[in-house]
């Protein structure tokens, strides 16, 4: 899809932890998704009016991922 859009998203800004393709090319580490996921729900705290709240739905095989974003 992205070639169909003529833009390509640039895989160091984006937050996503997958070790095959992390640790090949020497990217994004565990910690480095935990923080990035701190900084993201701590944006969404702070936008949330008061007595919000929002859903996040969340999937992975490996529990130390799960952890992370605990």
């Amino acid at each position: 899809m992205e070639s169909w859009l003529g833009s390509f998203t640039d895989e160091c800004a984006e937050l996503v932890f997958n070790r095959q393709r992390y640790q090949d090319s020497g990217f994004k580490t565990l910690k480095d998704y935990a923080d990035g996921m701190k900084q993201a729900f701590s944006e969404a705290f702070r936008v949330l009016k008061p007595g919000r709240w929002c859903t996040v739905e969340f999937n992975n095989s490996d529990g130390a991922v799960f952890e992370a974003i605990k």
